[in-house]
């Protein structure tokens, strides 16, 4: 008797996906690069949110140390582009 493998649902089209095995597809938890894709792009336009109070910035307008901090972050990811090429 063998053990039937554990499925999930894709979270876009609803297509039956092995969560482990062989079966469980490089694109998991999705059946597919489509709907990955296809979920990437609700989150990019909008259609996906999380539900809450959206993040104010504004708090931190007056704050000296926030022009450093952002020069920083940007330094940082500047290095990791150049270190890539």
């Amino acid at each position: 008797m063998t053990q039937a493998s554990a499925i999930m649902p894709c979270p876009t089209c609803r297509r039956e996906v092995a969560l482990s095995g062989a079966a469980r597809p490089a694109t998991f938890p999705f059946c597919s690069p489509r709907c990955r894709t296809s979920d990437l792009a609700a989150w990019a336009d909008g259609s996906h949110v999380i539900a809450g109070t959206p993040l104010s910035f504004d708090a931190y307008a007056d704050d000296p140390g926030i022009d450093q901090m952002m020069d920083q972050m940007m330094d940082q990811v500047m290095d990791q582009k150049t270190d890539r090429s």
